[in-house]
């Protein structure tokens, strides 16, 4: 067995326990997110913010809240997925936390408008019927650094507005055989430890 090998092995297992990954879930998830569980596996500090993804103001009252007094450090990421990629999006230059974003829903007056009236299950795992509102604001400070994950078969979010909006800022990853949710995560995987080591 090499030094060579040992080193590696090593910087593996230190990336896994030191790496501190802040999961957005998408519209009508929670704290039970399939996505947030697979990233969970591998990379075992990972925290999901739980939010109420029916609605703006409340959801945005509970991030104000969960981010008071929070302090992040160079290998703390953000993953934000369809419409946790627009909070992710919106909180990452604020904080300067590095951000992952997989087919996310920069344009939720448009996307949601399709589930008004609809029962989703709520952050809380309750029923809640969806009230669609023109609320959610354009994130105009785009200067920090974000990877994109892309489906190119993505029947929920138009991912030409992303390469619109991001397209200056963000390196993007497309993925051919992929829709809205992923089902091979280990691109997004690949690509944690890269750049949470990036600073360093």
């Amino acid at each position: 067995m090499t030094l060579c090998f040992i080193m590696e092995k090593r910087k593996e297992i230190l990336d896994q326990d030191v790496i501190k990954i802040y999961y957005f879930h998408g519209f009508g998830s929670g704290g039970d997110s399939s996505t947030a569980a697979s990233i969970k596996r591998v990379y075992p500090r990972t925290e999901v913010i739980v939010y109420d993804t029916t609605d703006y103001e409340k959801a945005l009252a509970q991030f104000k809240e969960f981010f008071k007094g929070k302090r992040f450090d160079y290998t703390d990421l953000f993953i934000g997925s369809s419409l946790g990629g627009y909070w992710a999006n919106r909180f990452c230059s604020q904080f300067g936390v590095q951000t992952i974003l997989i087919n996310p829903g920069l344009d939720p007056n448009s996307s949601l408008r399709k589930y008004d009236g609809e029962e989703v299950t709520g952050y809380d795992g309750k029923k809640k019927t969806h009230r669609h509102k023109d609320n959610y604001i354009d994130v105009k400070d785009r200067i920090y650094p974000r990877v994109v994950f892309i489906g190119e078969k993505d029947e929920v979010v138009d991912y030409k507005y992303t390469e619109k909006m991001l397209k200056d800022h963000s390196q993007f990853v497309y993925l051919p055989n992929e829709g809205h949710s992923l089902k091979d995560l280990s691109p997004v995987l690949d690509m944690i430890p890269k750049m949470a080591n990036s600073f360093t």
